[in-house]
């Protein structure tokens, strides 16, 4: 039930976020709600991630405005995205950014920050005491 969860949900962020690439290393996306990265919150906007050097990537408002470096991890795929994309976690109305895709088969993950696992956990136990069971004499 959750993998399928996930799997819905990840698609209908992805239809949110309009993202295209420049180049192979930038990716240019624009998101219509507020988004965490590490311990920053950032607004809806338009962003661009690079890569800054091994295994980080700058996030960065196309305004020129807030911008968050955070370490990743190579993530891969056995087949090649047509287009970019950009994987949001959600819980809730508070959105993680998760995973960058360039067109092809490479992408980043970012690992669960402090804050998501938080949010995550009482999700959690929110879920499990929304549980009502029937009761019988």
């Amino acid at each position: 039930m959750k993998t399928r969860f996930a799997g819905i949900l990840m698609a209908t962020l992805l239809a949110s976020v309009s993202v295209y690439a420049q180049g192979s290393s930038k990716v240019e996306f624009s998101t219509p709600f507020a988004f965490q990265v590490g311990k920053n919150i950032l607004p809806a906007g338009t962003y661009t991630v690079n890569h800054a050097a091994v295994n980080v990537a700058l996030v960065r408002r196309a305004d020129g405005g807030e911008s968050v470096l955070v370490v990743t991890t190579p993530a891969s795929t056995t087949t090649n995205n047509e287009n970019p994309k950009i994987w949001f976690n959600r819980y809730g109305d508070k959105y993680f950014l998760s995973h960058i895709w360039d067109a092809g088969s490479r992408g980043m993950s970012l690992p669960k920050s402090r804050a998501e696992k938080e949010t995550e956990l009482s999700m959690a136990r929110k879920a499990s005491l929304n549980v009502v069971a029937g009761y019988r004499k």
